[in-house]
């Protein structure tokens, strides 16, 4: 009885040691309290931002002290401080809350500031603002996390199932900006646009020509880029790009540029001019503004009534009569200016003042006398019509107004005028009076065949 009892009091021994070991296993922190946690982590092969050398593109492969890393688990966000080791591994510490338990899952995340605390996840912003520099990728933007992570907890400590391998999970790429030439192009922004509807603003502090930028991985994705040299713009556009997590790329962008608008127009869309007897004087210029650097050519359309030329050079109009003509200006597209239209104005030319007046107000003639000129002065080049008020005193030639005695009397001969092609007549009309005296002298007699002298 006495040797059961013994064993009895072994059993229970080791019951309770069993229990006691099981405890510990499956220990979790006090609900509300924290419990210390670290743990050691590592690198993968190409886990951290390019450092740019004379020689060579090599990669930052070493934590630095100071730095921090986010651990995810159960809905929780946790930061842990790097302390640097001479491996080159790191030790990350801090407190764990939440009520961990051996072998939850966590995954680590650096740096920590990629993680969302809203939403327990990496920023989805993250890489859409970028300065374009090594320095801020591999502060901020050299994103690396673990996979298949677990905690250990254990006499009150957690730690990680053993070392824990961060991956990088982005590519890097260094976009040198050219022309079409191949030469360096100096922009203030990048805008980097890809075929899943992802838009990066790359914005450096001073233009550069050369951007480093942090890109998630891509398949044969469509890249499209949009870069900002003062007040132009330049594009490039790229298929079937492929980007792996953890690679450097170096890829020169050859890009096109985007041409200005540009315009011309005249400042005065309706223009006047009155022609001249003087030939040289029949001459009209205006040169259209012009925001671009393209050339410019004049022309006349085919509504031209004034016999303009012109000289599609310099955009001088030489008109021949009166009438009216359409000048148009066109400018040619060149390197740096598109020009969506043309521009024109139309140029009236008036006709001259004419006018028409005979010498004398009267003309007196004796009957008998011959015939005489119109005496009629006329300025232009319209059509004048005579006319005689009594035609049994004075007869006129309608055309050229000479005017025939053929009684005595008094008549008042009348030129009236029509406009011509460059000629208008205010005054339409002009007169004289023309008095025939009777025959005087030796006066006319019939002598009869009884008269005898």
């Amino acid at each position: 009885m006495k040797a059961k009892i013994i064993m009895i009091a072994a059993l229970a021994t080791m019951m309770v040691a069993c229990t006691s070991d099981e405890t510990l296993t499956q220990q979790t922190a006090p609900k509300g309290e924290g419990m210390p946690f670290s743990a050691i982590i590592t690198m993968g092969s190409q886990t951290r931002a390019i450092t740019e050398n004379t020689t060579e593109k090599t990669l930052k492969t070493a934590f630095a002290d100071g730095e921090e890393v986010a651990l995810i688990h159960n809905g929780i966000v946790e930061v842990m401080s790097v302390t640097k080791n001479t491996d080159g591994s790191a030790t990350i510490s801090g407190t764990i809350t939440g009520n961990p338990a051996d072998n939850d899952d966590v995954t680590v995340v650096y740096p920590a500031s990629a993680v969302d605390a809203t939403t327990k996840a990496v920023k989805a912003d993250l890489l859409k603002e970028q300065d374009g520099t090594l320095a801020t990728i591999a502060k901020d933007l050299d994103l690396c996390q673990s996979s298949d992570a677990k905690l250990s907890v254990a006499a009150g400590h957690v730690s990680l199932n053993g070392t824990v391998t961060l991956y990088n999970q982005l590519a890097i790429v260094k976009f040198s900006l050219q022309d079409a030439k191949g030469e360096a192009v100096s922009a203030t922004s990048l805008v980097i646009t890809d075929g899943n509807d992802g838009m990066t603003t790359v914005t450096p502090s001073a233009a550069t020509s050369d951007f480093y930028v942090a890109m998630r991985p891509s398949i044969d994705l469509y890249y499209y880029f949009t870069a900002i040299v003062g007040t132009d713009s330049y594009t490039y556009t790229k298929t079937g790009v492929t980007l792996a997590k953890g690679t450097y790329y170096q890829s020169p962008l050859k890009m096109t540029f985007t041409k200005r608008d540009a315009d011309i127009a005249f400042a005065n869309e309706a223009v006047s001019q009155t022609w001249s007897a003087t030939a040289t004087e029949n001459t009209y210029a205006q040169t259209a503004s012009n925001t671009g650097t393209g050339t410019v050519t004049y022309s006349v359309n085919n509504d031209n009534t004034c016999g303009a030329t012109i000289d599609p050079a310099t955009g001088v109009v030489t008109f021949t009569q009166a009438g009216s003509v359409t000048v148009t200006a066109t400018a040619a597209d060149d390197d740096t200016y598109t020009y969506a239209a043309s521009a024109s104005y139309t140029l009236t030319v008036n006709k001259a003042a004419g006018s028409i007046s005979f010498e004398s107000e009267t003309v007196i003639k004796n009957y008998g006398d011959v015939a005489f000129p119109s005496y009629l002065t006329i300025v232009g080049d319209g059509t004048v019509t005579y006319s005689s008020s009594d035609t049994s005193v004075a007869t006129v030639n309608a055309t050229s107004g000479d005017v025939a005695i053929v009684g005595s009397g008094t008549a008042t001969i009348t030129a009236t005028v029509a406009d011509g092609t460059n000629y208008t007549y205010e005054t339409k009309t002009a007169e004289y009076t023309v008095k025939v005296n009777p025959t005087t002298g030796i006066e006319k007699y019939t002598i009869s065949d009884e008269q005898n002298w």
